[in-house]
């Protein structure tokens, strides 16, 4: 093919060929909410899924999606479906995932884009996206492409898109506010302490720095220095 084309894929970077001409989106979002997310999805999983899966793939069956959330959460944060992760059971690794291509952030071909900063603003993100691929985006065209990419126009129109509607669910942070026990957070920081580094971690669970945190980290930055110095 000669003209722009593009891969979704879910590997981590050392699971995937890198080449220093293509460019590499990474989308991410904080572990809780991915979760959430996670379980409608395998809520949703038909006879013919598990049927077909098991079949198909080589090894241990992919168990079937437990009846409480607790039990699946415990699963998720705790174990690693392969023997070299430890979390995201029993599907892949989600925060080593990231922490695989955060480890070459500084690559000018590797983007980063946080969920948070898609839905507290679109048409930014939008922008850098195009500025990245090297896009002459009309800042007319900019409004119109993030009304179509709406959560909300997205999911009236999944099954043109070829999903179904009820693939996508809300598209809301926050939900596990409500669902996680102190008990299941203790499991997800030692996981994030874990597999992540520090930098990455802020990043996953916040997207894009704010003044606050800026302000946080000159802090501990100044604090540090007057520690050297003494």
């Amino acid at each position: 093919q000669s003209h722009r084309r593009f891969i979704k894929t879910h590997l981590p970077l050392d699971g995937l060929p890198y080449f220093e001409q293509v460019k590499y989106i990474v989308v991410g979002r904080d572990a809780r909410d991915v979760f959430m997310s996670l379980w409608h999805f395998y809520r949703g999983f038909g006879d013919s899924f598990y049927e077909k899966v098991n079949r198909d793939w080589p090894g241990k069956s992919f168990p079937r999606c437990p009846e409480d959330i607790s039990d699946f959460w415990r699963d998720w944060i705790g174990k690693g479906w392969f023997e070299w992760e430890s979390e995201g059971y029993p599907f892949w690794s989600n925060l080593r995932h990231v922490q695989t291509w955060w480890d070459f952030k500084y690559l000018p071909n590797i983007l980063f884009v946080h969920f948070n900063d898609l839905l507290g603003n679109l048409e930014t993100e939008i922008q850098r996206v195009a500025d990245f691929l090297d896009i002459d985006l009309p800042s007319g065209l900019r409004p119109k492409i993030a009304e179509a990419v709406t959560f909300k126009n997205v999911k009236q129109n999944a099954e043109q898109l070829g999903s179904r509607k009820n693939f996508f669910h809300k598209g809301t942070n926050g939900r596990w506010r409500n669902m996680l026990t102190e008990e299941d957070l203790q499991l997800y920081n030692a996981a994030v302490a874990r597999e992540l580094t520090p930098d990455c971690a802020t990043w996953l669970e916040n997207g894009r720095l704010t003044s606050s945190h800026v302000g946080r980290l000159e802090r501990k930055f100044t604090k540090s220095l007057e520690e050297v110095n003494l």
